[in-house]
């Protein structure tokens, strides 16, 4: 199954660790980071991604 893997470029390391590692262990895995988004990234950052992903 396509997994779309998030993660924000403000979010504290162990986040960014995580969504490496899920990247990395989930076979058709997309992995992205949204720059100077936090961990609660806004809608704004995170539809693009979404809706190219889906595309």
């Amino acid at each position: 199954m396509p997994t779309l893997v998030m993660d924000g470029g403000k979010s504290f390391y162990f986040v960014h660790a995580t969504a490496d590692m899920l990247g990395k262990i989930i076979p058709v895995a997309s992995r992205k980071t949204l720059k100077d988004q936090p961990h609660q990234a806004a809608a704004e950052a995170m539809a693009p991604v979404v809706k190219e992903f889906f595309a």
